[in-house]
């Protein structure tokens, strides 16, 4: 879903950067004009998905899926800051390593 997505002109705005990033854990922004969709998972969820209502009908019917709808783990606003801050901090340690 993410690949097809940044192949039709999605950007992807934040990335968790951290060593278990796809693997213990992982959240990714995308944006295209106004929209966004964010994404969180780690390995004891099936992943969560926060975005509109018009955008989650999207794509649901882009990619022929059928949510379901529930309280969020990975995507509470007290998770989504932190990983930002988090990326932040990554992404000043791999800014200075590359210097």
């Amino acid at each position: 879903m993410i690949k097809t997505l940044v192949t039709e002109g999605w950007i992807m705005t934040n990335k968790y950067q951290n060593f278990e990033a796809g693997i213990d854990f992982d959240f990714l922004i995308l944006n295209k004009d106004n929209n966004r969709i964010m994404f969180g998972w780690d390995n004891y969820t099936e992943g969560e998905i926060k975005c509109t209502h018009e955008m989650m009908n999207m794509l649901s019917a882009k990619f022929n899926l059928t949510f379901q709808y529930g309280e969020p783990q990975n995507l509470k606003p007290s998770v989504i800051a932190l990983t930002k801050v988090q990326n932040l901090f990554f992404q000043n340690i791999f800014t200075r390593k590359n210097k």
